[in-house]
């Protein structure tokens, strides 16, 4: 892993309470990203770290639509995007939708652990980004149902989930103030003791 650093990207790292891997550290989502294309063999070793990520009885409820720029696939997962991101997104030169399936094939009974283990296998695709010195921003913010309709995906089945862009980093030419301030902050977390606890919920760690 081979992660290249500059004074952002040391502002941007996390600081830990306790040592955790580099690839952790360095992860964050800009908006300010780069057009270049990225390498095929580094797209495929995205997907792939995503097909190895965990799920419920094997499942792998995950389901991408890899977006290449300028291909149709891209400019349909584009053309879902709320015109916030639209604005900063569609520099990216890879978009990915992601959908999750809502009922195991095995029984066809619901999954109601389709989104965490979706949630799973893009947060495996992201630290993959990353080693790769290429970051990922997820966003909630797009059209789900003319997602399913560009791409024939049957929301009886599927959820439309997340979209995805992956890119190098680039300028903040066009992000307005706010999101050129918010892009060199420093990254910020809740304590652990807000977020992990011992004998009742809500109790923090005694350590």
């Amino acid at each position: 892993m081979n992660i290249l650093t500059d004074s952002l990207d040391q502002i941007k790292e996390a600081s830990t309470a306790e040592p955790v891997l580099e690839v952790i550290r360095h992860r964050w989502s800009p908006r300010g990203l780069s057009g270049e294309p990225l390498p095929m063999n580094v797209i495929r070793a995205i997907v792939e770290a995503g097909r190895w990520a965990p799920s419920a009885f094997n499942e792998q409820p995950w389901r991408v639509m890899v977006g290449i720029k300028p291909d149709t696939t891209w400019q349909g997962i584009a053309d879902t995007l709320d015109p916030f991101n639209q604005v900063w997104a569609t520099v990216a030169p890879v978009l990915m939708l992601v959908s999750g399936k809502k009922f195991y094939s095995h029984n066809h009974t619901p999954n109601r652990h389709y989104a965490y283990d979706t949630g799973q296998m893009v947060a495996y695709m992201s630290l993959e980004a990353r080693s790769h010195n290429v970051f990922c921003h997820q966003m909630a913010g797009f059209d789900p149902v003319k997602a399913a309709e560009t791409f024939g995906i049957s929301t009886e089945e599927y959820d439309p989930l997340v979209v995805v862009a992956f890119a190098y980093r680039g300028t903040t030419d066009h992000l307005n103030d706010n999101l050129r301030q918010r892009e060199s902050a420093p990254r910020t977390r809740k304590e652990a003791s807000e977020i992990a606890f011992q004998n009742t919920f809500g109790e923090g760690l005694g350590w």
